[in-house]
C-alpha cells in the first residue's frame, strides 16, 4: 500500500494500477490507466472534474464519488466485489462507451449516474438525491429508495422480468421509468 496518493490537475498515466492500502483522493485532472485498475484495500475519493480511467476496474473495497467520473475504457466494465461500497455523492460510474457493464456484486448507494449495463447479486439505493441508471439492467440486482423525499431512483434502459424495488421504510422517494 501506499501513503495518500492525491492527483488534482495534472494528466497522469499508468499502465497497471493497483492499490492495496493509503488513500486516492482526486479532485481534478485525468488519471488514465492503459491496464486493469484494481482496488483491493484503502480508500478512493473522487471529485470535482476529475476523470480516473482504466481498461478494467476491479474493487474489493470502498469507493466515494462525490463528483467527477470514474470510467472503464472497455466492454470489460466495472466489477464490484462481495463486500464492498460504492458511496456516490454525485458524479458518474460509466462502465464504458463499449457496452461494458458494471458487475454489481457489493452495494452502490445514493445518488449521481450508473453509465453501463448492471448485473449481479448486489444491491443498488438512491439515497439523498437522484440515481439514475441510463442502460439496461439484467437479472438479480435488488434495487432500494431511501426513506427521504429527494430520493429519486430513474431507469433510463429497460429492465429484466422479475426486479422489485423498495421503498425504504416511510414509503416516500420517487421511481421514474423513462
Amino acid at each position: 500500500g501506499l501513503g495518500p496518493l492525491s492527483v488534482s490537475s495534472v494528466p497522469l498515466s499508468l499502465g497497471i494500477f493497483t492499490q492495496s492500502g493509503g488513500t486516492l483522493t482526486q479532485s481534478g485532472g485525468v488519471f488514465t490507466n492503459t491496464g486493469t485498475a484494481t482496488f483491493s484495500g484503502g480508500s478512493e475519493t473522487f471529485s470535482g472534474s476529475a476523470l480516473f480511467q482504466a481498461t478494467a476496474i476491479n474493487l474489493n473495497n470502498a469507493m466515494s464519488i462525490n463528483g467527477g467520473t470514474v470510467q472503464s475504457t472497455s466492454v470489460t466494465g466495472i466489477a464490484i466485489g462481495s463486500g464492498s461500497v460504492i458511496t456516490m455523492g454525485g458524479g458518474t460510474l460509466d462502465a464504458g462507451t463499449n457496452s461494458g457493464t458494471i458487475a454489481n456484486a457489493g452495494t452502490i448507494t445514493g445518488k449521481g449516474v450508473l453509465m453501463g449495463g448492471i448485473n449481479g447479486a448486489g444491491q443498488v439505493t438512491a439515497s439523498g438525491g437522484t440515481l439514475e441508471v441510463t442502460s439496461n439492467v439484467g437479472s438479480g440486482v435488488t434495487f432500494n429508495i431511501g426513506n427521504t423525499a429527494s430520493s429519486v431512483l430513474r431507469f433510463d434502459g429497460t429492465e429484466a422480468s422479475g426486479h422489485t424495488v423498495t421503498f425504504n421504510s416511510g414509503n416516500v422517494g420517487v421511481l421514474e421509468l423513462n
